[in-house]
């Protein structure tokens, strides 16, 4: 009964720390969108413009992928392509509703706290160096040894281990 409890109660920890568990993972935070982007542009540094998603994008996102969103948008990174972000008001909602779609069937989305990304291949290893996570969402993700592994919601993963683009089921 007690090891029922202590998991539950790392489970409604998870939300604010992935430290209270003994997981030893930080991942960043931002405070509102605007938090978002300048995490991006001060990772990334290659922001040419940063748009923001208009009140119509974010209810078709939100209706989408979740309505745990509370805004979002891109930045741009000349030729290279772009970069979306997502500010999430409750990341536990928004594991489960990501669960639920395909959404990151191929390319998981990088997460902090409380905010999300897409990002392309080239930017991941990037972005994990600076704490954010991959959360994958496979069906029966394996990590490998050596690489960071915390069960999230929905059947989800946070991990820092990038799966082979040609490996799409895991066996």
């Amino acid at each position: 009964m007690r090891t029922r409890l202590a998991a539950s109660g790392c489970a409604l920890l998870f939300a604010l720390t992935l430290t209270a568990c003994g997981d030893e993972v930080e991942l960043p935070m931002a405070s509102n969108t605007e938090g978002v982007a300048s995490y991006v542009e001060k990772n990334i540094g290659g922001c040419t413009d940063t748009d923001y998603f208009s009140s119509g994008e974010m209810r078709l996102i939100k209706s989408e992928v979740s309505a745990a969103l509370d805004g979002g948008g891109e930045c741009e990174l000349g030729d290279d392509g772009d970069i979306e972000f997502l500010y999430v008001s409750d990341m536990t909602q928004f594991q489960k509703d990501v669960a639920l779609i395909d959404e990151n069937e191929d390319d998981p989305l990088m997460v902090g706290m409380d905010f999300a990304l897409d990002v392309d291949s080239d930017y991941i290893q990037t972005f994990l160096d600076k704490g954010l996570m991959l959360l994958d969402c496979n069906p029966g993700m394996q990590t490998p040894e050596g690489f960071t592994r915390v069960e999230a919601e929905g059947g989800c993963v946070l991990t820092n281990y990038v799966r082979p683009s040609d490996d799409s089921t895991d066996s």
